[in-house]
């Protein structure tokens, strides 16, 4: 996907992405090319190193946060992906997080069951990338064999699950909406 992130551009409640936080339960991949450069003031992507082992601390901290599911959690934890405050990252001794200030045309992959997050922008900013994501059941026994992959399904499935959110948004949700033509680099109005 081409994204565009827009900071700054008026007033809206705090962003989800800006909280440390882990996509799923188990490992799976991000990468991000970016098309613009990113300064510390672009709200630039921030990972955790080491967060991506699943270390006993780390089983014993994913083990409490399950026992307050869903109800004792804020919404998109309750959902799975799980947030963690900075000063919890000491007790899984882990550092504070990295941020990626890169130049335009720097690819970033990580496995997002480590802790990320987009840093917060203190300006008005655009960053502009190309982004992707590899997640798989992880209740699969096998590697592969996944019907969806088969030659003529494999680069159309995505659209056609896209088109079906569009088509049924109460029923699958629809995180997005249409915002008209307009170029990755145009800010909103």
């Amino acid at each position: 996907y081409v994204q565009s992130i827009f900071a700054h551009v008026h007033d809206a409640p705090a962003d989800p992405q800006t909280m440390l936080h882990a996509d799923t339960f188990h490992p799976s991949v991000k990468a991000w090319f970016f098309l613009t450069d990113v300064s510390a003031d672009d709200g630039p992507l921030c990972y955790v190193p080491g967060s991506h082992r699943l270390t006993p601390a780390r089983l014993a901290w994913e083990r409490a946060r399950s026992l307050r599911a869903p109800d004792g959690l804020d919404r998109l934890s309750a959902r799975g992906s799980l947030r963690i405050d900075q000063a919890e990252l000491a007790e899984l001794d882990l550092p504070q997080p990295l941020a990626f200030t890169v130049p335009a045309n720097t690819l970033v992959v990580c496995d997002t069951f480590g802790f990320h997050a987009r840093g917060r922008a203190s300006r008005a900013a655009t960053r502009v990338e190309i982004w992707a994501y590899g997640r798989r059941s992880p209740f699969l026994p096998w590697a592969g064999m996944n019907p969806l992959s088969l030659p003529g399904l494999a680069h159309r499935h995505e659209r056609w699950t896209w088109a079906i959110r569009d088509r049924f948004p109460k029923l699958f949700g629809q995180p997005w909406h249409a915002v008209g033509e307009r170029t990755p680099l145009e800010r909103p109005a």
